[in-house]
């Protein structure tokens, strides 16, 4: 709610360097067939646009659940990145050019997760200064 404020955009500023990703969801019935990777080459279609320097979004890391008895939620995370462990979410999100750059507590109300959430960033290539 701090990053994001209500409804995850009710801190949107527009002039900002950096664009939030809120969720992104493909009906079950509809997946495995480019909706979701569509989907994310059309926000980076975006930041480009508009110059952005990057996405910054917190990543769902619902596969934890299955985990979060034997390690860190930080722990988690650095396997999926590693690619030990895959995570449908966040696998998706690294293989669509985000990065892992740390976990977020309290995140989300998810209690199958403890409220985690993967720090995940797509640094703009194109991003002039």
């Amino acid at each position: 709610m701090e990053i994001t404020g209500e409804h995850q955009c009710g801190n949107h500023d527009p002039d900002g360097d950096w664009y939030y990703g809120t969720d992104i969801v493909v009906n079950p019935e509809y997946r495995r067939r480019g909706i979701g990777k569509r989907l994310y080459e059309l926000r980076k279609e975006i930041v480009r646009r508009y110059n952005k320097k990057g996405i910054i979004a917190g990543g769902h890391i619902v596969g934890y659940a299955d985990h979060k008895h034997d390690m860190s939620a930080a722990e988690y995370v650095d396997k999926v990145a590693k690619r030990e462990i895959y995570d449908s979410t966040l696998t998706f999100q690294l293989d669509n050019g985000f990065e892992v750059r740390g976990v977020l507590a309290d995140y989300l109300e998810e209690e199958a997760i403890d409220n985690w959430a993967a720090l995940i960033v797509w640094e703009n290539p194109d991003h002039r200064a």
